[in-house]
């Protein structure tokens, strides 16, 4: 779970930047919609990967 908090925390600051009323805003007129859907989409995909990893090593413990 630790190796997840440094991604974690660049999308903190990406989404700051991204809901910032200057960056934001010219962020979607120059990149679009899918910059947006990305960025999300990468946090979410870590966020999922450091649940699944922290549940099989619980997993793997058990079992020993």
């Amino acid at each position: 779970m630790i190796v997840a908090v440094f991604p974690l925390a660049l999308f903190a600051i990406d989404l700051i930047d991204l809901h910032f009323s200057d960056v934001g805003r010219a962020l979607y007129i120059e990149q679009g919609a899918t910059y947006f859907i990305q960025s999300y989409l990468a946090a979410f995909l870590v966020l999922i990967g450091a649940v699944v990893g922290l549940f099989l090593n619980k997993k793997k413990q058990n079992v020993s």
